[in-house]
């Protein structure tokens, strides 16, 4: 305990971090007790001031399809080597970021084309969202319609492939469209989420790097803290470099 120096504390715990082994939040349980093994030497309770009281908490960079994924993606959708309910729930995914769920709850009702929108109320958070019908994926949902949904009484827009012709399940059937999308796009990648998720930040990445204000994304994403888009800065680095803070000059005339 003797030879314990200025910054030593300091560097202990920067190489928790910098070995990888450890996470935040096991170093953060973990610097109660070296708190207390320093209080219990009057030499090392100096060095306690080392010890933060807030560590920084892990930040992981938000994945996103890149320019190549996603040309070979829509070069996919635009042959139709997909059925065309599976290239309709595609693009309204990639574009808007809806929910999976909130996607297969669709009415047929909630389309005004007339005004050019969809009307949904998002299943996770109670909150009604109104959504532009774009001419990519309104299309799409259109050709679905007129040429291959099913006939059925079912009020849901995207309806099962199979009798019975029954509103599209959840969460399992889009992760089985978005899959066999990536699969047959060629864009599939060891360890990288796939499903709703992957398009979710896509699509707030996109809106981001178009200049689409956080709350707005927000909003598209149904997010109730705006704060949460902040995440997705991740994704642009020209974005990120905007916010970073010039270096300052540096006066070499000591030297």
């Amino acid at each position: 305990m003797q030879e314990l120096q200025v910054n030593d504390v300091t560097d202990f715990i920067t190489s928790l971090y910098r070995n990888g082994f450890y996470k935040p939040t096991t170093i953060g349980s973990a610097l109660s007790g070296l708190r207390r093994f320093l209080s219990s030497n009057e030499h090392a309770k100096r060095f306690l001031l080392e010890i933060p009281v807030h560590l920084p908490r892990e930040r992981k960079i938000i994945e996103v399809y890149d320019e190549q994924e996603l040309t070979l993606i829509n070069n996919l959708l635009s042959v139709r080597s997909l059925s065309k309910r599976d290239v309709a729930i595609c693009r309204l995914l990639l574009e808007t970021g809806l929910r999976g769920i909130d996607v297969c709850g669709i009415k047929l009702s909630d389309i005004d084309w007339h005004k050019d929108v969809i009307y949904i109320v998002q299943n996770k958070t109670g909150e009604p969202l109104s959504i532009p019908l774009k001419s990519s994926y309104g299309n799409a949902i259109a050709d679905y319609i007129l040429t291959e949904r099913p006939e059925s009484s079912s009020e849901h827009l995207f309806l099962r492939s199979f009798a019975p012709y029954e509103k599209l399940g959840g969460a399992g059937a889009i992760y089985e469209i978005l899959d066999k999308m990536e699969e047959k796009a060629a864009v599939r990648k060891e360890g990288r989420i796939i499903g709703s998720r992957m398009t979710r930040h896509n699509a707030a990445s996109s809106m981001l790097r178009s200049g689409v204000p956080m709350s707005d994304i927000s909003t598209v994403l149904g997010h109730k803290d705006p704060n949460t888009v902040l995440v997705y800065l991740s994704t642009d680095e020209k974005t990120l470099a905007s916010c970073t803070l010039a270096m300052p000059a540096v006066d070499k005339g000591g030297f």
